[in-house]
């Protein structure tokens, strides 16, 4: 199926724990809806009601909060084209409902398959998030992946590498990242200029659609005109919003992850600072807060803050600043990222005072067009300090050619890097044929990595041996895959030197070859490669640390440098190995 981008969407997002919402509950609101109802009106409007969609009805089923970022009449133009081009909406399957959740996967009219997920307000009964996206079918008559009686070790060792021939596979992956940088850079430039002449063209119908309603030019000075910045460093947040008097909107970033938010103020505002009480949500949680702004004895603005969920109450914020202007620098980093798929994009950081600005372009190979734009704060990674060096001699936890999905020392090319346990963890999949995957995606077999035999990258102590974790279907939502408590799934732990633990996660269940007190040398074979745990696609994730624990996000990373490698096909020593980079053992 070709890639779609469906630009209704609304992300669903779970904060970490210091701004968790609070638990309501799971009965129907105010409004006397509940999930079932506002699934038959969503499907009735693919089923011809779009066409006479109202303000009214979207008022009527969507919170105000989800209205603050969607206006009515953006989602009925959207939905009105989406109905438009896939048709009527058969559930191909569910993948968990709830009192307050729903997230299905259904086969369209127009033969395409469609993930559709919402959540709704528990007090009001009104949706507060919703997400059309496209999405892999199963194979007609297959049994659902995690089907009970499906056998997670079904498939045999590969004997043989995946990738048979690696140069014609890193030529085609520089043969492509070559389209999506030329587009992405483009388009990039387009943004920043706002410059709406040099976007058009760049640009797919659905995003043109989308950005009808947007002035290029007001996106970029969203960001560098009368910006209030505050620091929550207990929770490791950082608030970026744009001042207009009375508002003030934009984002929270933690741990490397955008979190929209408003504030609205509780009188009138006629100084040259944001000044008394306001009121707001953390929008993807519905998560409340207050603010309450002063000033010094300096005369520089003071904020503390209120979260009634969590207990925070006057919390003075750090580093609380408004800045008229806030001009954008130079280019600090960027990234071209080709895993197959709707995940295909361009990313340019660039110095944004003492943050990041990023900017980031999906782009669709096959047509070269930008399918999304996207630009938020990011925070750079704080000096790691004195790292401590391994002495250990490390190899590829492989057989074969593997592809670098996640890996380097910067938070753009390795998310791991916000947590300071994982700052230098790889996760390790096999790119070939343009994806990480055949097929359609939708099944763990579909993948590549998938049933590889998964090997110790030294010798050491097995100290833990996790070999009863469910693998889950690829893209299990992110609550399914958190559910657990064990973010590894089935992993293994080998201490390889005092204070030197390597952990080697996501594999097969009931796969795992090993257990704690055996002594492994570099290349035993530990288990399968899988995709238990918080894992969104059969892969290896691999790092070291200071402690035994992997719940301990305090340890310390330690640097992985594997001893000799081939990179893009050319041998390399004391390789740590970045992003999109082809790496096989010697």
């Amino acid at each position: 199926m070709k890639s779609r981008v469906f630009v209704l969407m609304l992300a669903l997002a779970v904060v970490p724990s210091m701004l968790e919402a609070a638990a309501q509950p799971a009965t129907p609101g105010d409004a006397g809806l509940t999930v079932d109802d506002h699934l038959a009106w969503v499907l009735a409007l693919f089923d011809g009601e779009a066409a006479t969609l109202s303000e009214r009805d979207v008022e009527a089923h969507f919170h105000t909060s989800f209205l603050e970022l969607v206006s009515p009449e953006e989602f009925i133009t959207t939905i009105r084209q989406l109905a438009g081009e896939l048709g009527p909406l058969t559930l191909a399957e569910d993948r968990g409902t709830s009192p307050n959740e729903f997230v299905g996967l259904f086969r369209a009219a127009s033969g395409d398959g469609v993930m559709i997920s919402f959540a709704i307000d528990p007090e009001s009964g009104l949706m507060v998030g919703f997400f059309v996206t496209p999405a892999p079918l199963p194979d007609s008559g297959a049994t659902p992946t995690g089907a009970p009686g499906s056998t997670p070790v079904a498939s045999p060792v590969a004997m043989n590498p995946v990738v048979d021939d690696p140069a014609a596979q890193i030529t085609q992956y520089s043969e492509l990242s070559a389209i999506v940088r030329s587009t992405g850079v483009s388009a990039v430039a387009a943004v920043i200029a706002g410059d709406e002449t040099a976007l058009a063209p760049l640009l797919t119908a659905e995003m043109a659609t989308a950005l009808e309603q947007v002035r290029v030019e007001d996106i970029l000075a969203s960001y560098t005109s009368d910006q209030v910045q505050m620091v929550f460093a207990e929770a490791g947040a950082v608030f970026f919003g744009q001042w207009d008097g009375e508002r003030i909107d934009g984002v929270m970033v933690q741990g490397g992850v955008p979190y929209p938010f408003s504030l609205v103020a509780a009188g009138s505002q006629g100084g040259d600072l944001p000044t008394g009480d306001w009121s707001g949500t953390i929008q993807q949680a519905q998560l409340d807060i207050g603010v309450s702004f002063g000033t010094g004895d300096r005369g520089e603005l003071t904020a503390a803050l209120d979260i009634p969920a969590q207990g925070v109450e006057d919390h003075p914020l750090a580093d609380v600043a408004y800045l008229p202007e806030r001009s954008l620098g130079d280019l600090v980093d960027e990234r071209v990222f080709v895993p197959g798929g709707i995940n295909t994009s361009y990313t340019a950081d660039y110095a944004w005072g003492d943050a990041l600005l990023r900017i980031a372009a999906g782009v669709d190979i096959d047509s070269g067009l930008v399918t999304s734009l996207q630009v938020y704060p990011a925070l750079p990674l704080a000096d790691a300090g004195d790292v401590p060096a391994s002495e250990t001699t490390w190899r590829t936890p492989f057989a074969g050619t593997w592809w670098v999905f996640w890996g380097g020392e910067s938070e753009l090319h390795n998310y791991h890097a916000a947590t300071p346990s994982q700052r230098y963890a790889y996760d390790l999949v096999i790119w070939k044929d343009g994806a990480t995957w055949s097929g359609d995606g939708s099944r763990n077999e579909d993948y590549w990595a998938w049933g590889q035999p998964v090997l110790a990258p030294a010798d050491g102590t097995v100290i833990v041996a996790v070999n009863d974790a469910e693998d889950l279907p690829p893209n299990a939502p992110l609550a399914e895959r958190s559910a657990s408590g064990n973010p590894g799934g089935n992993h293994v732990v080998i201490q390889t030197a005092d204070n030197e633990y390597v952990f080697v996660a996501h594999m097969q269940e009931g796969s795992v070859r090993v257990r704690p007190g055996d002594d492994v040398r570099a290349g035993d074979m530990l288990g399968l490669t899988g995709n238990s745990g918080n894992s969104s696609e059969p892969h290896i994730h691999i790092h070291i640390q200071d402690t035994p624990d992997m719940l301990d996000f305090q340890a310390t990373g330690i640097p992985l440098r594997f001893a000799s490698a081939i990179v893009d096909g050319e041998l390399q020593a004391d390789v740590i190995a970045q992003q999109g980079s082809f790496i096989a053992n010697p």
